[in-house]
């Protein structure tokens, strides 16, 4: 999203009750300071959704237990750090807890930090805007 005000929006939305499809939220923070968020999706819950963003999975998002990953940092005097890195191995962490066999990305291809720490942690990419994990 664009701007602060923009963020800061999505991060009050996302924090006001939603519990399901949304199985893990958390904001990230550091030195007491709002710097981020990371989530997993629990793409089962949102059927529509997950047949337009990953249409080869139709009728397997179920038995696939598949968990979309998303997060952000949002302070660029944060970035760079190895912050991203960190979430993505804490939503992996909680993805494996909820039993799921695949987890995925929809990055941005423009995005190319975000795009790399999904590399470096052992996702692959299947197409433009879409990464995936296979846990087992």
């Amino acid at each position: 999203m664009d701007g602060q005000e923009d963020k800061q929006a999505w991060l009050d939305d996302v924090t006001c009750g939603i519990e399901n499809p949304l199985k893990h939220l958390f904001i990230v923070t550091c030195d007491g300071v709002k710097i981020g968020f990371g989530m997993c999706l629990d793409l089962a819950g949102e059927p529509e959704y997950a047949e337009e963003q990953y249409p080869d999975l139709k009728g397997n998002i179920k038995a696939r237990k598949a968990l979309e990953l998303n997060y952000c940092i949002g302070e660029e005097a944060y970035l760079g750090k190895g912050i991203g890195t960190l979430i993505i191995k804490i939503l992996e962490d909680e993805c494996r807890k909820l039993g799921a066999t695949l987890i995925l990305s929809d990055p941005s291809e423009d995005n190319i930090p975000s795009v790399k720490v999904l590399l470096a942690n052992g996702f692959k990419k299947h197409k433009d805007g879409d990464y995936r994990k296979p846990l087992v």
